[in-house]
C-alpha cells in the first residue's frame, strides 16, 4: 500500500482538486486506507494557502502532467495578451512583496525634497 501512495502521488506535483491547482507538499498513508495530502495552493483563489485533502472523500482528484498541457497561439497583435498577462503577475508579485512585511514603503520625503533642489538648479557651465 506505500508503494502505492509512492507511485500515485509525489511530492511537487501538482493536482487539480476542487476546481483549484495545487502543489503536493507531503503524502501520508493513514490506517484507515487512502491517501492523506497536505498541499499548497497555486490557483488564483487559493495561492499560498495550505489545504489536507484525504483522496478517500474527494472525488474527481485529477493529476496534472507536462504531457497533458494544452499550449494555445497569442494570435494578439505584438503579443498584448502575453505581455499583459506577464505584466500582472510581476505587478502581484512586487504588491505581495511591498506588503509582506508590517507596513507600506514609503519614499523618503528629505530625499525627494534634497533631488528636486538638485535638478532645479540652472546648469553653471553654460
Amino acid at each position: 500500500m506505500i508503494a502505492d501512495a509512492a507511485e500515485r502521488y509525489i511530492p511537487g506535483m501538482r493536482i487539480e482538486l476542487r476546481d483549484a491547482e495545487w502543489r503536493i507538499d507531503r503524502v501520508d498513508v493513514p490506517s484507515h486506507g487512502g491517501h492523506l495530502l497536505t498541499c499548497t495552493g497555486h490557483s488564483e483563489l487559493v495561492r499560498g494557502k495550505t489545504g489536507t485533502f484525504l483522496t478517500e472523500l474527494e472525488s474527481g482528484t485529477r493529476i496534472l502532467t507536462p504531457e497533458t498541457t494544452e499550449l494555445t497561439d497569442d494570435l494578439s497583435r505584438g503579443y498584448a495578451a502575453t505581455q499583459l498577462k506577464l505584466h500582472a503577475l510581476s505587478r502581484r508579485q512586487i504588491h505581495e512583496y511591498i506588503w509582506g512585511i508590517r507596513r507600506p514603503l514609503t519614499p523618503c520625503r528629505t530625499s525627494w525634497s534634497r533631488r528636486y533642489r538638485l535638478w532645479s538648479k540652472p546648469d553653471r557651465a553654460s
